[in-house]
């Protein structure tokens, strides 16, 4: 099974799309594989993406007076 396949048929679960609105999001939902200790994205930077964790964890923190947060 495809990961798009699989994040589709979760929302499935959740609400009800039209053929029309599963179209649109396979055509630009895709798969990505990224490596463990990247960072996806940079300090000061505004988030144009959303990610869905398929496989592994994933770790989100801030910066506060030069400690992780």
């Amino acid at each position: 099974m495809q990961p798009t396949h699989s994040i589709l048929k979760h929302f499935a679960g959740i609400i009800k799309l039209t053929s029309e609105e599963l179209e649109v999001l396979q055509r630009i939902m895709h798969f990505s594989h990224i490596d463990k200790n990247t960072i996806i994205q940079k300090p000061g930077t505004t988030c144009k993406t959303i990610y869905f964790v398929s496989d592994g964890v994933a770790r989100i923190f801030y910066w506060k007076e030069d400690q992780d947060i």
